[in-house]
C-alpha cells in the first residue's frame, strides 16, 4: 500500500508528495479542499502553509484537524464530499456498487 511520506507546499495550493514507493508528484489540492474544515485553509495561506504528514496516516494534514485521504491523492480519485455535492443534498452514494445481471441472474462482483 502506497502513502505519502512528505509534504513540499510549492505556491498556490499546489505541493510536492513524496511517497513510500519512492515516486513523487506535484498536486494542485484546491479542488480537495471544500467544506467547512478547510475554509481556514483556504482563506489563509499561512494555514495552507502548515500542511505536513501524519506518519500513522500516510497523509497530509493540517493543525486543524483536516486531512485528505492519501487514495484520492496518490490514485487521482474524488473525494466522498465532492460526489456528494455533485449528487444534491438528499443523495447519499451507495456502499458498493450494485449487482449486474446476466442473463437474467443477478451477479455480485
Amino acid at each position: 500500500m502506497i502513502r505519502i511520506r512528505g509534504v513540499e507546499p510549492l505556491g498556490g495550493f499546489r505541493v510536492r508528495l513524496s511517497l513510500t514507493n519512492g515516486s513523487s508528484r506535484e498536486i494542485d489540492l484546491g479542488p480537495y479542499l471544500t467544506g467547512p474544515v478547510f475554509e481556514a485553509i483556504r482563506r489563509d495561506p499561512a494555514a495552507f502553509q502548515a500542511v505536513h504528514v501524519d506518519e500513522d496516516l500516510g497523509t497530509v494534514v493540517w493543525p486543524n484537524g483536516a486531512d485528505i485521504d492519501p487514495d484520492v491523492l496518490i490514485h487521482g480519485r474524488t473525494p466522498a464530499s465532492v460526489v456528494i455535492a455533485r449528487r444534491g443534498p438528499g443523495r447519499v452514494p451507495t456502499a458498493a456498487p450494485l449487482p449486474r445481471t446476466l442473463g437474467g441472474a443477478s451477479k455480485v462482483p
